[in-house]
């Protein structure tokens, strides 16, 4: 009887110490797959940290974008400007075509004051012929006839008269070409002051223009990176989700409080990013439409989550169900706001080829 109950008692011992053995390999086995998922939440949570500073960036990038007032205020100021402009170069124009008209005038003068005074040169000349033939015929008087003399002195008084009339007609002509200098001068002045402003203008309106397409750019930025931030949000769920569904079996364990606490945590960490890329999309959707931005959304200063969402066990499939619904209304407001952007950057860039 000793030696069957020594044989029991062994059989019950070895039986007790592989159940021990299986029970250690089990243990080793959930702490192991334990340590996976912390490693596993600590990477989702860095990638949420990731999102949400790329969320502070975008909202940093968005709030120094110029606002739709401001692109219609510099469109309106361009438009000014480019008349400014067109009506500068016409004045412009306008005085070159005078200029080049007085010039002419001007060439015109010169070439009858040249005239004149090679008609004056020959007068002189005949003139000093003339009073050679006076001084001679005075000498000589008695071997001249007195008609003769009258003659000359009638001639020498002619030509002194046409001498004054010519004097009198070079000195209107040297008057009339002082004035035209002086006009040409204006003019000059004028047309210099004219360019200068006018490249002044050319300068401003391809700075607007450098504006615009400056605000095009990041407006597709913009769009780019939040198409990208939603993508990785949408991985993220599904990464969470397949977390939850290879976490199950250890919620039944006698391990699940600490793995329950950090999925819980993760969860909630997950809805709060839901929650701010939802206020993102209405914040973009809001500017999109030329509407002002709600400035408790802009500034973060939302409500924060309620203690009965808290409290959500994640593990049911209600709850699960309405995170999933929600993740695709945002995706919807995502596909809006990017049809919006692109709708908004057409129609601007439209309107940019019609001014240009």
């Amino acid at each position: 009887e000793t030696r069957r109950l020594t044989e029991s008692l062994k059989e019950a011992c070895e039986r007790h110490a592989e159940e021990m053995k299986k029970q250690e390999e089990r243990i080793r086995s959930r702490d192991k797959h334990i340590s996976n998922l912390k490693k596993k939440c600590q990477k989702e949570a860095e990638l949420k940290r990731e999102n949400q500073q790329r969320i502070e960036t975008l909202e940093r990038y968005l709030a120094d974008l110029p606002t739709l007032e401001d692109y219609q205020s510099q469109n309106k100021q361009l438009l000014e400007a480019e008349q400014q402009v067109a009506q500068l170069q016409e004045k412009v124009r306008d005085l070159e075509a005078t200029l080049e008209m007085t010039r002419s005038q001007i060439q015109e003068k010169d070439s009858q004051l040249e005239e004149q005074k090679r008609r004056e040169r020959d007068l002189l000349t005949t003139i000093t012929d003339m009073q050679q033939r006076v001084q001679q015929g005075l000498e000589d008087g008695a071997r001249l006839p007195c008609l003769d003399f009258e003659k000359l002195r009638g001639e020498n008084s002619s030509l002194r008269e046409e001498q004054h009339r010519l004097k009198t007609v070079i000195e209107k002509q040297h008057q009339m070409m002082e004035q035209l200098g002086s006009q040409i001068q204006t003019l000059e002045l004028q047309v210099s002051q004219e360019e200068s402003s006018s490249q002044a203008l050319r300068d401003e309106v391809l700075a607007k223009e450098q504006n615009v397409l400056e605000l095009h750019t990041a407006m597709k930025e913009l769009s780019s990176q939040n198409q990208e931030l939603m993508e990785q949000n949408l991985t993220l769920q599904e990464q969470m989700s397949d977390l939850e569904k290879r976490s199950a079996p250890l919620a039944s364990s006698a391990l699940q409080p600490a793995g329950a606490r950090l999925t819980q945590r993760l969860h909630s960490e997950i809805s709060s990013c839901l929650s701010d890329l939802r206020s993102l999309c209405s914040i973009l959707t809001q500017r999109a439409r030329g509407q002002d931005p709600n400035l408790s959304l802009l500034l973060g200063l939302t409500s924060p989550p309620s203690v009965a969402g808290q409290d959500e066990d994640w593990m049911e499939a209600d709850v699960l169900q309405k995170k999933l619904v929600e993740a695709q209304q945002l995706r919807r407001d995502v596909e809006e706001l990017r049809n919006l952007i692109l709708d908004r950057y057409a129609q601007d860039m439209g309107d940019n080829c019609i001014t240009q």
